[in-house]
């Protein structure tokens, strides 16, 4: 395979596993991540590793197959300038849902080391990076027993 990495996939033959070139520090492994497909790109945030909560956001670019790590701030409430960020991880959890709502990745749920009743509701803006707490208002859905028959 040819190292023109924009069209990797039309030099694979059927029905063979291929080590592909894969450039970028890879994440470490994980279970109970998120992950979800966005303008060519897989995002993966947080999950566990060894019993422990993990707090990245990793980005893969499946067009030129290459792992990068994103930076993610936050606004600071503290000033009224608009340039006034704050770089800072996102928090430690795992077993969380992911999904794309217009530029923006919505996190529900999850675990972490700080155990709540409420349901937290994360954002992260995928175009500045900014991430932070969505309101979110009304009943927790409650899961009822299944019927016997």
């Amino acid at each position: 395979m040819g190292t023109d990495s924009g069209s990797w996939h039309s030099a694979l033959d059927c029905d063979q596993w291929v080590a592909l070139p894969v450039a970028g520090r890879r994440p470490s492994a994980r279970y109970k991540h998120a992950a979800v497909v966005v303008d060519g790109k897989l995002y993966v945030v947080g999950g566990s590793r060894n019993g422990r909560y993990l707090s990245d956001v990793q980005a893969f670019d499946l067009k030129d197959l290459s792992w990068s790590s994103i930076k993610l701030s936050t606004k600071s409430d503290a000033e009224n300038d608009k340039d006034s960020t704050q770089t800072e991880n996102f928090p430690p959890i795992a077993g969380h849902s992911m999904v794309k709502w217009g530029n923006k990745l919505l996190f529900l749920g999850g675990h972490s080391k700080d155990a709540s009743d409420n349901v937290t509701v994360y954002y992260i803006d995928l175009e500045s990076h900014l991430f932070g707490l969505m309101e979110a208002t009304g009943k927790v859905p409650v899961i009822n027993k299944p019927c016997t028959i």
